[in-house]
């Protein structure tokens, strides 16, 4: 077998790998689109993060009504941080 390919085969390699140039509307309508959707996705973000720190706050409040010994670990827990316990 040849190991040296002629540089017609070659040529015919690199021309059937080569892509086609995009259109410039099409890319900038392509661009255009994307950051939109990067846009409505950090919206939804935000809110999901707003929503899960007001249930994570609920469900704190409504432990610490609820039950008198979470009451009395948190007392105990907050004795150690300086300046506002016992230490």
């Amino acid at each position: 077998m040849n190991e040296h390919p002629s540089p017609e085969f070659e040529k015919e390699i690199r021309e059937s790998f080569d892509a086609p140039k995009a259109d410039p509307t099409f890319v900038l309508n392509l661009r255009a689109t994307l950051l939109e959707r990067t846009k409505m996705k950090n919206k939804n973000r935000k809110f999901i993060r707003f929503a899960w720190a007001g249930l994570i706050v609920v469900c704190l409040i409504v432990a610490v009504v609820a039950s008198p010994r979470v009451v009395t670990a948190l007392k105990q827990w907050l004795g150690y941080v300086p300046g506002i316990g016992y230490v």
